[in-house]
């Protein structure tokens, strides 16, 4: 931060926004104070506590998909797993570190790749009416 404009700052800022659209906090929310980063609230919450960083809309809706879905158990573990994958490619690429930043490529390739699974998740675990 604060150094000259690059791709590097322009991935730091992509995962910034990345963890912004998951949790719903912005890097200045006063819940984010002493120290505490949004880049490593999120890494903290990563393992266990994933919950009690989602944006509380994203957690309306899988609340709601849960009511209508027949094929729930099978859904919910890959949704969880694809918002761990989005916010670790957030963490990734918000690292302060120039050296340690995942590339704007790899972190396009990982994506892309969590939305594919989501996608087949949806289509191979659809509603069977």
């Amino acid at each position: 931060m604060g150094e000259t404009v690059s791709p590097k700052g322009d991935i730091y800022s992509y995962g910034i926004l990345l963890l912004e659209i998951i949790t719903g906090k912005r890097p200045t929310d006063d819940l984010l104070h002493n120290g505490l980063s949004l880049h490593n609230f999120c890494k903290m919450a990563l393992s266990t506590r994933l919950k009690e960083i989602l944006h509380f809309r994203l957690l309306e809706e899988i609340g709601e998909h849960k009511l209508r879905s027949r094929s729930w158990p099978e859904k919910e573990g890959v949704i969880r797993e694809c918002l761990v994958s989005f916010t670790k490619i957030g963490v990734a690429c918000s690292v302060e570190v120039l050296s340690n930043k995942m590339r704007i490529k790899d972190a396009i390739i990982k994506l892309h790749a969590t939305k594919a699974r989501l996608i087949r998740t949806w289509v191979y675990v659809g509603e069977r009416r």
